[in-house]
């Protein structure tokens, strides 16, 4: 006669681990899903400024903004609730392309500008993805692709 306690065992342990990592999957995604549940990229491109906003609608919530007067070609990108620390030098990079700049703390944003013209507002432009590198941090800013036509008009509506 075998002995089943091994093999009972043995399926017991692989279903509680089973179920430990369904049940740890599940708490992970709502909150990563609610942390971007609701933000959208709105162009504003009837109003001076001219403003890109990551924001949730209909609230006074943004995390960023693209902002320019029409025809200036100078865009202002602000981080809003970001950390004042990161104030100071920064590197703007966007595919290949790389500048330096200044990031400035004004009360709640942090806030940068770049030539619409730019080889890296381009680079921007084409991929929906720019990074500022303040010292050790990198803070993200990502157009999803459904978005980008946006970014075009409001560049567009800056260099003109």
């Amino acid at each position: 006669m075998r002995d089943l306690r091994q093999r009972t065992s043995s399926r017991f342990a692989c279903l509680l681990t089973g179920t430990v990592a369904a049940m740890l999957t599940i708490a992970v995604t709502p909150s990563a899903y609610a942390q971007n549940a609701g933000w959208t990229w709105t162009l504003y491109a009837d109003s001076t400024p001219v403003v890109l906003a990551q924001e949730i609608p209909d609230t006074p919530r943004l995390k960023t903004t693209l902002q320019c007067a029409p025809g200036t070609r100078q865009v202002q990108i602000s981080l809003y609730d970001a950390d004042a620390v990161a104030a100071g030098p920064v590197i703007l990079k966007s595919g290949r392309q790389s500048s330096e700049g200044e990031l400035r703390a004004a009360s709640n944003r942090l806030a940068v500008s770049l030539p619409v013209d730019h080889p890296v507002f381009l680079a921007f432009q084409a991929s929906g993805r720019l990074e500022l590198k303040s010292g050790e941090r990198v803070l993200p800013i990502i157009i999803e692709a459904a978005h980008l036509p946006k970014l075009a008009r409001f560049a567009e509506a800056c260099a003109s």
